[in-house]
């Protein structure tokens, strides 16, 4: 891992745990910042693949896809009667992750040749 790479990681682990402190002791904080993540983080990383457009364009498409995201989740839990605010969150969660995650940036994606 280089230096930049853990200069994000750490960045990353101080944002967390700037916002998870206030959001454990304060009951509306928790709620907006819900609303905030459910917004953008699951579609982020999915729209910063794809890439192209300015950082309003990156925003908007990552606000779509995580709408997109957060209906489905929400659907298949009604569905399939398992209810339960966790354990949607965490799918988005995982949703986020897979879209941060370098799977299918090998020499063949358009980032790597750029």
């Amino acid at each position: 891992m280089n230096i930049r790479m853990a200069s994000y990681v750490l960045a990353g682990v101080a944002v967390v745990a700037v916002v998870a402190i206030p959001a454990v002791v304060v009951e509306a904080v928790r709620l907006l910042l819900l609303v905030a993540f459910c917004l953008l983080v699951p579609g982020l990383g999915w729209a910063r693949r794809v890439g192209g457009g300015d950082a309003v364009d990156t925003v908007a498409l990552a606000v779509v896809i995580s709408m997109s995201a957060t209906i489905l989740v929400s659907t298949a839990m009604v569905v399939l009667n398992v209810w339960s605010a966790p354990g949607g969150v965490a799918v988005l969660i995982a949703i986020a992750l897979l879209g941060f995650s370098p799977l299918g940036r090998g020499a063949s994606s358009p980032r790597a040749q750029s």
